[in-house]
């Protein structure tokens, strides 16, 4: 039985909200903490997009 896709999403859905905060922390800090940020937030954020079905 594969694993339900919608279930992956919301799973992921906390990393991605801890992400957002942290991205929003880093404005004013140096850019390259920015973009680790950033990064973190993307990477965070495709896990729960590459969850959904593709329609």
């Amino acid at each position: 039985m594969s694993e339900d896709p919608h279930m992956a999403a919301t799973a992921a859905l906390p990393e991605a909200r801890a992400a957002l905060a942290a991205l929003e922390a880093a404005a004013g800090r140096p850019l390259a903490e920015q973009a680790d940020a950033f990064d973190a937030f993307h990477a965070a954020l495709s896990e729960v997009l590459d969850a959904e079905p593709a329609e």
